[in-house]
């Protein structure tokens, strides 16, 4: 019921005092919501961070390799903080495997797996930390995402983990017990988030195939490719995980998704000058 304010500001029920407007009993990120206010002409959402770019290293394909990987790649990304804005973000890896392995022994349930992955990105972000501190690298908590301009704009070279925060809330997974949003979707999730220009994904290969390239010789590169049609794929014969595709697909600030072989000296220099290297996958 509406109160006696003449203004009808207030509704009362519920042993509760609302706010009569669009966010009354709302969610901020509900789509109703948002279009509803698009169409009154408000405009698209404001990007936090639309200079910048996330790239991030993968803990299997580049960090798990040691120094004889990860140093030259580090050096190219010292020379391209130069002239460059952004963020690094690190997976797990053999670390987050072990983890999980550990977490499997013991009977842990998908929520209480995806809790504890976050500490094994984390070991590696120091790793990276470590390397880059003489360099302005610095590990930094999602918590300090509201700074993330001032340490951007000053500098230094942020190094988050990818891992996403649904923590115990990760949802119940469709294939086995293991969490399904893990480290690349997390990486996307926080492109997205922040409105950065670019999603960038080290690999250790050129991109994504047609088919797995470790299981038929025959592979093809796709340069590029739609989030729709890899949807189709086997999950197995995706490089990235299946539910970052399908965050693409919903995603309203990053459009497009490079995946590179971070091994190649020069890849990412190249994809951060705009050149044509390893694949493009599009929202459409």
């Amino acid at each position: 019921m509406t109160s006696n304010d003449p203004h009808g500001q207030f509704v009362l029920g519920e042993g509760r005092i609302h706010i009569n407007n669009d966010l009354m009993r709302e969610s901020l990120v509900a789509t109703r919501l948002t279009e509803q206010w698009q169409g009154r002409g408000q405009g698209e959402e404001v990007k936090l961070l639309p200079w910048a770019s996330q790239i991030n290293l993968g803990g299997s394909s580049i960090i798990d390799r040691g120094g004889a990987v990860l140093l030259p790649l580090l050096e190219e990304i010292v020379e391209l903080r130069k002239k460059s804005h952004f963020i690094l973000s690190v997976g797990g890896g053999a670390r987050l495997r072990h983890t999980m392995k550990i977490a499997l022994d013991l009977g842990l349930p998908t929520g209480g797996m995806a809790q504890v992955v976050g500490a094994a990105e984390e070991q590696n972000s120091h790793i990276v930390h470590a390397l880059l501190s003489q360099y302005g690298g610095v590990s930094m908590c999602r918590e300090h995402f509201p700074e993330l301009a001032k340490y951007l704009l000053t500098g230094m070279t942020p190094i988050t983990i990818s891992v996403p925060p649904y923590h115990l809330w990760e949802p119940p997974s469709k294939r086995g017990v293991l969490p399904e949003n893990g480290s690349d979707m997390g990486a996307f999730m926080s492109a997205e988030v922040l409105g950065l220009k670019k999603m960038i994904f080290l690999k250790d290969q050129d991109g994504q195939f047609d088919k797995n390239p470790r299981l038929h010789k025959g592979a093809k590169l796709l340069s590029t490719v739609t989030a729709e049609e890899l949807m189709t794929y086997d999950p197995d014969n995706l490089i990235l995980e299946q539910s970052t595709i399908d965050c693409l697909l919903r995603a309203r600030n990053v459009r497009e998704i490079h995946v590179i072989n971070g091994l190649v000296p020069g890849n990412l220099t190249k994809c951060l000058n705009g050149e044509a290297v390893g694949t493009v996958i599009t929202q459409a």
